[in-house]
């Protein structure tokens, strides 16, 4: 089954239901505006996220730089929505989330801890480093590891 179809047999069945009947009208209208949108703007993809009371449609730009030029063309847009029958007033432009910025990879399986010798080791290079910048980072890591130890 192609997406219009889907679309039209979700439409279908949310009319047949009294309680959705509104529901399904406001569905047909922001797919309708959808599509007008998509006609009027093809630098880049948008989303309509909704249509106001008022006639403000709230738009989803793919990033800052795309929301910049559609605020420059927001009165060209807004024309061609109202010749096509849309009862819009102005838009409201968000930027999308990046939302492969937002989650952050998992840490993976735990590290093993650093043998005790090899942390005697590090102590011995700590006690012989002639750099105060080597001593601190050792002393550092060797606390880090034996308090994690301790856990």
């Amino acid at each position: 089954m192609s997406a219009a179809n889907k679309r039209a047999s979700a439409i279908d069945w949310l009319q047949a239901e009294p309680a959705f009947r509104e529901v399904a009208s406001r569905l047909a209208s922001m797919v309708e505006l959808q599509a007008m949108v998509s006609a009027g703007y093809r630098q880049s993809p948008l989303t309509v996220l909704s249509l106001s009371e008022d006639g403000t449609l709230a738009i989803a730009a793919r990033n800052a730089a795309d929301a910049a030029r559609l605020r420059q063309l927001e009165p060209t847009l807004v024309d061609h929505l109202r010749r096509r029958g849309a009862a819009v007033a102005r838009l409201r432009i968000r930027t999308r989330r990046n939302t492969t910025d937002a989650v952050r990879p998992s840490p993976g399986p735990p590290r093993s801890p650093i043998p005790e010798a090899a942390l005697s080791g590090f102590e011995a290079i700590e006690a012989s480093a002639q750099s105060e910048g080597l001593r601190r980072a050792l002393a550092a890591l060797i606390r880090h590891q034996r308090a994690e130890r301790e856990r």
